[in-house]
């Protein structure tokens, strides 16, 4: 892939079919984790007010936090406030179950907390969170591919993530895909989708979950479309 980079092509502006590598997945979903939290839900700053039970995502994202599981980095038994981490399902099969709550805006909302507050994350916070995997190779999760792209990296998120209202707008890297195979290398290119239609567009997750902190972790995800400017 370092090769192809030598020789790299503009990507013509339009609409495609990505695939999107686990970096980049947790790259976005870590930066959009506030909207999980129920302290933004009280003050009207999420996305997924009043989305409770309801369907925000394709039936093939079921997102999990796991704290207790001892073979990831981000082990903890208890939360920065001693109460119990738990494992939960925030999302199932496209479904959003639950928000995420410390001892203040669970005392609010008249509930227990979720075991999720954290002084160091402002509050509330996550560890071991991440996108359920599923049996699909990478291989296999581009072979069908006619024509789309590989992202493989997404720089600036602090500033092409819009905290308000999800829209993304992202200068990312990465390659053609051709028949299956990855081709030709890529000069950099824009991204632009929101979270909700991202994750409405989602069509297969891989097998291939990473952590790239104590926070969050993902597979590979295909994506249905997503807007591409040069």
């Amino acid at each position: 892939m370092a090769i192809k980079r030598l020789n790299s092509k503009v990507i013509s502006s339009g609409e495609y079919k990505v695939i999107l590598s686990p970096d980049v997945v947790s790259d976005i979903f870590s930066s959009i984790l506030p909207f999980f939290y129920a302290d933004s839900v009280q003050k009207d700053k999420s996305i997924f007010k009043d989305k409770l039970n309801k369907k925000i995502a394709s039936d093939k994202i079921t997102l999990i936090e796991d704290p207790n599981n001892e073979k990831l980095c981000g082990k903890r038994l208890f939360d920065d406030e001693a109460v119990n981490t738990i494992y939960k399902e925030i999302i199932k099969d496209g479904i959003l179950k639950m928000y995420l709550y410390n001892l203040k805006s669970s005392k609010k909302d008249k509930t227990q907390s979720t075991g999720n507050g954290y002084i160091s994350d402002i509050e509330t916070g996550v560890r071991n969170m991440y996108v359920k995997p599923s049996n699909i190779s990478f291989d296999n999760l581009i072979r069908d591919m006619k024509y789309g792209l590989y992202i493989n990296r997404v720089t600036g998120t602090h500033a092409g993530i819009n905290p308000n209202n999800g829209n993304i707008s992202l200068q990312s890297m990465g390659y053609i895909i051709e028949d299956g195979k990855i081709t030709d290398a890529l000069q950099p290119f824009i991204m632009t989708t929101d979270f909700k239609t991202l994750l409405k567009n989602i069509e297969d997750v891989g097998n291939d979950l990473t952590f790239n902190s104590e926070q969050f972790g993902s597979p590979s995800i295909k994506i249905s479309k997503v807007n591409i400017s040069s």
